[in-house]
């Protein structure tokens, strides 16, 4: 009888090893579904597939021409992509950093594409030059520029035999030219149309004016930010008033006239004024100026300066500078 006793392990009910399977079994069905579930965002393909579509737009929209521009692009200098998308697979998962930082990754290149496709030297643009010629009109004794421009370069000279005189170039905006004869007065109006976004690349808006020596002229400028050389020494300016952004100046003024004024609003600019010196001159500045170089001025005070030969000068001129952060630099000749 001892002989026939079963073990304890043998004697356990039949129904705590049936239970054991189905513990078993849930516990493979719940590991399965945390292996499996939820799944993973792929940022190197999001990134890649994306790519892929921003140039195939490009070059559709260049093929129907709603984007006019020629392409002279190496598209070998994108090689380095493939490194960093292979980077973006290596780093996606499903957690909420890695996720955030293959976003911000994957928007970064496509920065960088359009960078490299549209960056100066990679796009040209149709660009068209126009001419332009203002003749002076029968009883004008007296004359008004007013030039109202965006972004770009703008150059005024004189020695024209024409009241203005000179060329357009631009590859993103056109040119209103009007002119009107107002008692003795001939006002000419140049002025860009709105900014064309049918071109991309680097933008071209270069203006350069030749005007009338000897004729009486105001001459107004309203534009963005812009490169100016304007070269007056041999033009009849009475006044010359310039509203700008953030630009860079070049003023050479003449002694045609007994008294002138000049006056300019800009934002943060570099401005470099040219004078004879049988000109005097006289400074009203309120601006917040980085650096200044005022050679022959005598300091009134902190806004006034007035040159040494001011008071002794037979022809003057006033010069108000309301600007932003600027360098201010006054040579004589």
């Amino acid at each position: 009888m001892i002989e026939n006793q079963a073990s304890p392990e043998d004697s356990k009910p039949e129904a705590e090893t049936a239970e054991a399977k189905p513990k078993e079994t849930v516990k493979e069905i719940h590991h399965h579904h945390y292996k499996n579930g939820g799944a993973q965002i792929n940022f190197g393909r999001i990134a890649f597939g994306l790519i892929l579509i921003f140039i195939g737009v490009v070059y559709l929209a260049q093929s129907t021409g709603w984007i006019n521009i020629n392409f002279s692009f190496d598209w070998w200098k994108l090689w380095p992509l493939l490194i960093i998308i292979f980077g973006l697979s290596i780093i996606s998962g499903r957690g909420w950093f890695s996720g955030l930082i293959g976003l911000l990754v994957t928007l970064a290149l496509l920065a960088i594409v359009a960078l490299l496709i549209f960056g100066n030297g990679n796009v040209s643009t149709s660009t068209t030059t126009e001419p332009i010629s203002i003749n002076l009109e029968a009883g004008a004794t007296a004359a008004i520029l007013n030039v109202k421009a965006g972004a770009g370069k703008l150059t005024l000279t004189g020695g024209s035999d024409k009241l203005v005189d000179g060329t357009f170039e631009s590859n993103s905006t056109d040119l209103t030219i009007t002119s009107v004869l107002d008692g003795d007065t001939q006002t000419v109006t140049l002025e860009e149309e709105s900014f064309n976004w049918k071109n991309l690349g680097r933008h071209i808006n270069d203006l350069e004016l030749e005007l009338d020596n000897n004729l009486p002229i105001k001459i107004i400028v309203n534009s963005g930010a812009m490169d100016m050389k304007l070269d007056l020494k041999d033009v009849t300016a009475e006044s010359v008033e310039i509203n700008t952004g953030a630009s860079s100046m070049n003023l050479e003024l003449g002694d045609k006239i007994a008294n002138s004024a000049v006056s300019i609003d800009a934002g943060a600019s570099s401005l470099t004024l040219n004078l004879p010196k049988t000109l005097g001159a006289k400074l009203n500045i309120d601006a917040g100026l980085s650096s200044k170089d005022l050679p022959e001025f005598n300091k009134i005070d902190d806004k006034h300066y007035e040159s040494n030969n001011y008071s002794a000068s037979e022809k003057k001129v006033d010069i108000d500078l309301d600007m932003g952060v600027s360098s201010l630099k006054v040579n004589w000749r």
